[in-house]
């Protein structure tokens, strides 16, 4: 290395060598790097301005930047072989001086390190390559609801805004790894020509050089795209633009921010997912379940799909499954969110339901088995029925999960009915309203019928989440407090109504069945 030049093993502000203690190497998002000491210096007013290119970082510390471990390993690598990186002039070797084998060995070793990444390389072309024709697509979409809609100009051009840039960095990685491309054809066609320890080891450091650049661009093109904002927005803003022009009045809480699970699924998949499987966790949307196409279909019986719900960064997810050929909204539980899993928000799927003709399920078992699921059919959009669907899906936090049937009440008589929906203690003494001030009315009056579902105490009591189900078929009286029907698993009612074991009978799941998805064939 000449006299006077910067090596690659120093900070080209300070001048001093890189370590791995205080002056660790930082890549910028721009990719040049500095120490960190230099960073943190430069940084003003919570932004640093980067000396090479001149390109604005928001950021208010150092740590903000990765650590350069390519560079680290460099610094290993030679101090492994006891070689010390240039950092000043060095003496003319003597051209006979044959080249050390541990230099040949390491220069073999980089060039194979740096031929193990083109196949990563190329195929992060070709994902960006599907990834811009799908921006391409949603762009031209944007492009045509812009022509019909003034109403929703504003937030249409932030989307294409928002895309374009994921264009203009794809273009400028584009010529990044060109660039990079043309520095190690350079680099290697002067390895051809090496005769001295001082070239060859000249060689090495460029070399190394060129390979932490192309980890560096690798790692840069895994974080940064997709882009979780740009794709969100572009879809929310579309789906809010098709309800518009279809006479839908939609309020701004529709462009809500980006949702707190979303954000976090794309990252933690970041390393091991592609550019567009990411994409399509991106925008898995209720849309795809109306289609319901063997994709989606395939995804949901092998347990891939999930509802979300997020209460100030709370997370609570419930599965859908596919069962009889209809789609099953299971309860809510706090776990966190499988590896590989398409989400919605639950919210959407709840305002699927047709409340005029509401069908859930329980699941009944005891000792950890499940004996039956019995579907109910409940009353049109009344009160008890309304709370008895939430404690179904769990979607105002308690549900009948796990809650213990209460007993065999009457046996025998007409009366005969299973009791349950203790959901607080299991004995009778809870099973709390979750919609205060509900009064008896006529409309929860109805003839006997088998498998009829009432409330225990009816609905102004303070339990009035009790329920009975009907076992035989009081035809010949009025029942009260009548909000459901046993519609299919009545047989599972009446095998439960003669186990010995109905005291250790358990609710082991529940839900809802989103009617206006429909029935799949």
């Amino acid at each position: 290395m000449e006299a006077g030049t910067i090596s690659p093993w120093e900070c080209q502000l300070c001048l001093e060598s890189y370590d791995e203690t205080h002056r660790r190497p930082r890549s910028l998002y721009c990719g040049h790097p500095f120490c960190s000491p230099c960073i943190t210096s430069l940084i003003d007013n919570g932004q640093l301005t980067c000396p090479t290119c001149r390109v604005v970082h928001k950021v208010t510390r150092n740590t903000e930047f990765p650590i350069n471990f390519g560079m680290e390993d460099v610094f290993r690598s030679l101090k492994s072989l006891q070689v010390t990186p240039v950092v000043t002039a060095k003496p003319v070797q003597d051209p006979s001086r044959a080249i050390s084998k541990n230099l040949q060995a390491l220069m073999l070793e980089q060039e194979n390190d740096m031929k193990s990444r083109d196949p990563i390389c190329q195929d992060l072309l070709q994902q960006m390559d599907e990834y811009d024709a799908e921006l391409v697509k949603s762009q031209k979409d944007h492009e045509q609801i812009l022509t019909r809609l003034n109403s929703l100009v504003k937030q249409n051009k932030l989307a294409l805004q928002l895309q374009q840039e994921q264009r203009n960095i794809i273009q400028t990685m584009r010529k990044d790894f060109e660039e990079q491309r043309k520095q190690r054809n350079t680099i290697q066609e002067c390895m051809t020509s090496v005769s001295t320890t001082q070239e060859a080891l000249t060689a090495v450091e460029d070399l190394l050089s060129c390979l932490t650049g192309m980890k560096n661009w690798i790692q840069k093109c895994q974080e940064l795209f997709p882009d979780v904002k740009a794709i969100h927005t572009s879809m929310k803003v579309r789906e809010v633009s098709r309800m518009a022009l279809d006479n839908v009045i939609m309020d701004d809480s529709s462009m809500e921010a980006i949702p707190v699970h979303l954000d976090t699924v794309i990252h933690e998949k970041e390393k091991s997912s592609t550019i567009m499987e990411k994409f399509k966790l991106i925008t898995f949307s209720v849309e795809d379940l109306r289609q319901m196409g063997e994709l989606v279909k395939g995804l949901l019986k092998a347990g891939r799909v999930m509802a979300v719900q997020e209460d100030k960064g709370d997370i609570r997810c419930s599965r859908m499954t596919l069962h009889n050929g209809m789609l099953h909204l299971h309860t809510l539980l706090k776990k966190p969110i499988p590896d590989n899993t398409y989400t919605l928000e639950h919210r959407s799927l709840v305002d699927l339901v047709d409340f005029s003709s509401t069908l859930v399920f329980l699941d009944l078992g005891w000792k950890g088995s499940t004996r039956g699921r019995i579907y109910i059919r409940l009353r049109p959009d009344t009160e008890l029925a309304r709370q008895f669907m939430w404690l179904s899906t769990g979607q105002k936090g308690p549900s009948f999960l796990h809650s213990c049937l209460l007993g065999k009440f009457n046996h025998g008589k007409y009366n005969e009915v299973l009791a349950g929906g203790d959901y607080e203690k299991n004995n009778g003494q809870g099973g709390a309203t979750l919609l205060p001030g509900m009064d008896d009315c006529k409309e929860y009056k109805r003839a006997g019928k088998q498998g009829m579902v009432t409330s225990r105490y009816g609905s102004s009591s303070p339990s009035s989440a009790q329920f009975f189900i009907y076992t035989k078929d009081p035809s010949n009286y009025t029942l009260s407090n009548v909000f459901g029907q046993v519609e299919e698993g009545m047989e599972v009612v009446e095998r439960v109504a003669a186990s010995s074991y109905i005291n250790e009978m358990k609710v082991v799941d529940c839900g809802v069945v989103p009617l206006n998805i429909g029935v799949i064939i």
